[in-house]
């Protein structure tokens, strides 16, 4: 059950999904967002009605689309926003692009604090506050505004990345067989200390219900920082790592195909080759070191 609804403008779609997976990765959890453009149809009224009534807050994401708003009876996010009020739900404003609020909102929203989405330090605050109200934990997420205290990197190719990746997800096997040494450790601490990654994420509580969440997040962290390109090469490292121990440990067949079709996607989102990715799914041993060396011959061209 979604314990937050989303109200926002399709102008802003693309800043709010990104804002949502961001929340959603931080919190363990999926919050409810019209994503087929339901807002539009009043036959889906009831849908509207049940998410709200389900959810414990309500994200209003404001933003200029609002001051475009003509018959604010017939809005849809108004009504969202008039019925969460109604219904005595934790209503949190968030400004998408800084736009001060019409008269109207003044009246009626005025007094309700205002979160700048612009803010990384506005929206990591959020986050904490979110997991404070519905009784949740974070992940330890990356505070943007420090970045430049924290990372000694500027730049990261996409092979980099992957390498990134790779070593990660090696790492976190080896942990949670209690195969790390305290000298590996180390080294990796210093490694996501120099890529101002928080340390807890892989040095921390490792378990193989968290693992691929945990690697997940730190590829979402690094994607924020370097862009997306940057997020699915680290994706793509971990994931080869995976995909060849679920097949040479032989667990399952079918844990084997998920992690081949999470490296499909990553590839698709890359543009690499389809013949390549077709060639690695279905690689043996023997074929590994040509593989890893097509990836990244593949990669050095982005």
């Amino acid at each position: 059950m979604a314990k937050i609804f989303i109200s926002y403008k399709r102008a802003n779609k693309d800043r709010v999904f990104k804002l949502k997976k961001q929340i959603d990765n931080a919190l363990h959890l999926d919050c409810w967002i019209d994503t087929e453009g339901i807002e539009s149809d009043a036959q889906f009224i009831n849908v509207i009605i049940s998410a709200i009534n389900k959810a414990d807050i309500l994200l209003f994401m404001y933003s200029h689309a609002h001051t475009l708003i003509t018959d604010y009876s017939k809005d849809w996010t108004i009504r969202e926003l008039n019925f969460a009020q109604i219904k005595n739900k934790r209503i949190i404003f968030l400004n998408i692009d800084k736009t001060p609020l019409t008269d109207w909102f003044l009246m009626m929203f005025g007094t309700k604090q205002q979160i700048d989405a612009t803010s990384d330090a506005e929206v990591q605050k959020l986050i904490r506050n979110l997991a404070t109200w519905l009784g949740k934990e974070t992940v330890p997420t990356l505070d943007i505004d420090d970045i430049h205290g924290k990372s000694d990197t500027t730049t990261l190719s996409n092979v980099e990345g992957f390498d990134v990746g790779y070593d990660m997800a090696r790492f976190a096997i080896y942990k949670l067989r209690g195969q790390t040494t305290s000298e590996q450790e180390s080294e990796m601490k210093q490694k996501m200390t120099a890529l101002g990654l928080n340390t807890k994420l892989l040095l921390d509580n490792m378990s193989a219900e968290n693992m691929i969440q945990r690697l997940n997040d730190c590829a979402y962290n690094l994607g924020v920082l370097f862009g997306k390109n940057i997020e699915s090469s680290v994706c793509l490292g971990a994931l080869f790592v995976l995909s060849v121990i679920a097949k040479r440990s032989r667990i399952s067949e079918e844990f084997g195909h998920y992690y081949d079709k999470a490296i499909i996607m990553a590839c698709r989102q890359l543009n690499i080759d389809t013949s390549l990715v077709n060639r690695l799914i279905n690689s043996n041993d023997d074929e590994m070191e040509d593989m890893l060396e097509g990836i990244k011959n593949c990669l050095y061209m982005l």
